[in-house]
């Protein structure tokens, strides 16, 4: 027989409080809790809520794989994930992640001396005003786009690739500080645990390919997508 709750913010309190710690680094070679149990704990999201995370999971098992960066379904898929976020601190977020990649992927591109050509989003141009400035003038913002300027002039692609899931790390670590009860606390403890569970059993040469592929291939040859 299945647990009785009286509102829709109790059921999430439950949920919430059963997911054990995670710990304090996406690298931390800890696994805290199975994807069975993981999935079952989840059958308690609402309806509309369980929908909206289905959509993030295949995503997420789709850049696991590496499997995105081939795929236009996937990669259109990804972009509609802030559209479709059903809270403005959800949306907020996948925006956020938008801007990460645009970012690197820009920095990337010039680094190899490639046109930035994409058309479209407040990012992108932006990014084209300022394609001469070292941080597009964006390090107020983002004051870690210089740390991965750096890294890949250096050519140090596993170092860059850590240095980016480091800033997704903490905007999600930070989020979670004040998000408690609610499907926001959920999700971004889903994506939490997604990163643990890839470093866990992350293949450096594979990730380092991703990599590349996430900064090169969707900015450089998926255009259409952020138009």
């Amino acid at each position: 027989m299945g647990l009785l709750f009286d509102n829709d913010a109790e059921k999430y309190q439950t949920l919430v409080v059963s997911l054990p710690h995670l710990p304090l680094s996406f690298h931390d070679s800890v696994r805290p809790l199975s994807p069975v149990i993981f999935e079952d704990r989840l059958e308690m999201l609402q309806a509309e809520d369980r929908s909206f995370y289905d959509r993030v999971l295949k995503n997420l098992k789709l850049e696991k794989n590496c499997n995105a960066i081939d795929d236009s379904h996937a990669l259109s898929l990804q972009q509609q994930l802030e559209g479709l976020a059903p809270t403005e601190a959800i949306q907020k977020l996948f925006g956020f992640l938008h801007d990460v990649r645009i970012i690197v992927g820009a920095l990337r591109l010039r680094k190899n001396d490639m046109d930035f050509t994409e058309k479209g989003g407040t990012m992108v141009s932006h990014i084209k005003r300022n394609w001469n400035h070292p941080s597009f003038k964006l390090g107020e913002q983002f004051p870690w786009i210089e740390d991965i300027r750096l890294l890949l002039e250096q050519d140090d692609i596993a170092a860059a690739h850590r240095r980016m899931s480091e800033i997704i790390w903490k905007k999600l670590v930070t989020l979670s500080e004040i998000h408690f009860f609610d499907f926001t606390a959920v999700l971004l403890y889903v994506l939490r645990w997604n990163m643990v569970s890839i470093w866990a059993h992350r293949d450096v040469q594979k990730g380092n390919d991703c990599f590349q592929k996430i900064v090169e291939e969707v900015i450089g040859n998926h255009g259409e997508l952020f138009s």
